[in-house]
């Protein structure tokens, strides 16, 4: 599964997080993610800056054996140093999410 994220920093990050994305089931058990720097390590959050949009594109590969169903995505940055999520994370209504995640989705998934 291809995901394509558009970053906008209001200041440039004190520190070189890593993104996180995970597909979720209903339970909200991760059956897929992908974990890696912005642009694939090439774009470090400390050289972000204000205003600027950074693509980021992540192939999250799903388990041959993913049931049909519905599932949701969910994104956030991490400190790899220390696995603390970056938080706290609000949605564009400026309300706090649960897990420092932001919850993009549903995904409707059919299995082949």
């Amino acid at each position: 599964m291809r995901v394509t994220l558009y970053w906008q920093a209001l200041d440039t990050p004190p520190l070189s997080y890593k993104v996180f994305t995970h597909l979720v089931n209903a339970s909200g058990q991760v059956v897929a993610q992908r974990d890696d720097f912005p642009v694939r390590g090439t774009r470090p959050t400390t050289t972000w800056v204000p205003d600027e949009t950074v693509v980021d594109t992540y192939d999250i590969p799903l388990p041959p054996d993913l049931a049909t169903g519905q599932y949701t995505l969910v994104v956030g940055f991490y400190d790899p140093t220390t696995n603390n999520r970056l938080g706290p994370v609000k949605d564009h209504a400026d309300v706090p999410q649960a897990d420092d995640q932001l919850p993009l989705g549903p995904i409707e998934h059919r299995a082949p």
